[in-house]
């Protein structure tokens, strides 16, 4: 069963580790504990696919983009320096 928090601000803990359920949801086991929390509206049904594009969204297109160029330029220009004052 793949279930998701019905809000972001709702927190749904895992029994047996304690671990709050990520938003974007996750796979857990079909047991008492998880189907009350349907019933009761806690969670809601999702899809490994949700879940897939959810997580790929926000974490590829700021991370890949910033920090490559920012750690580009910091590089060379910190090399620079160091050669100079060394030779």
């Amino acid at each position: 069963m793949i279930v998701k928090p019905k809000t972001p601000k709702t927190i749904v803990r895992d029994p047996k580790t304690f671990v709050q359920l990520p938003p974007e949801g996750k796979r857990v086991p079909d047991t008492s504990y998880w189907c009350r929390r349907l019933a009761c509206g806690d969670v809601v049904p999702t899809t490994a696919e949700a879940i897939a594009k959810a997580k790929g969204k926000p974490e590829s297109k700021p991370k890949d983009s910033e920090p490559s160029k920012s750690a580009d330029d910091s590089t060379e220009k910190q090399s620079k320096p160091k050669s100079k004052g060394n030779a």
